[in-house]
Formats: C-alpha cells, structure tokens, sequence
C-alpha cells in the first residue's frame, strides 16, 4: 500500500485487532480527487462500542487531510 493512494486503518482495544478499514484513491486522473472505503469490518464481540464509527471518522481525516481527497465512496452490502 502506498501512503498517497491506499491506507488500511486498524482499530485496537487493549492490543487486540478489533476492526479495520481500507481507504483508496481512485486511479483515474478524471476521479482521483475521489476515494473509497473497502471493507469496513469489527469483531462480532466488540459490537456497538462505536469501533466501526471510529474507523470511518478517522478515515475521513486521512482522505481529506493527508490525502488531499474531496469525495469519498462507501459500498455496502446487506447481511
């Protein structure tokens, strides 16, 4: 992963992976100022203490701070 098209964000509780997030830029010259998340995951047992939240807060700091982006996508799927 390079710094200034891709990041994978991780979140820990007490030193544990409890969730993680991919972050990025789209290739084309025409949409690169746009970024998507992939696969936005937390662990089962960590469940509504806001981990997911959290990633994508911190996803969208990086993409607008350090990655310069102005647009960033989401696709979800249903369970």
């Amino acid at each position: 992963m390079a710094a200034g098209t891709s990041r994978l964000l991780t979140a820990h509780v007490d030193g544990r992976l409890v969730g993680w997030l991919h972050l990025r830029r789209e290739p084309s010259a025409l949409t690169g100022h746009w970024g998507s998340v992939h696969h936005v995951q937390s662990d089962t047992g960590f469940s509504r203490r806001g981990i997911g939240a959290a990633l994508m807060n911190e996803a969208q700091r990086i993409a607008r701070e350090e990655m310069g982006l102005r647009q960033l996508h989401l696709a979800a799927r249903g369970s």
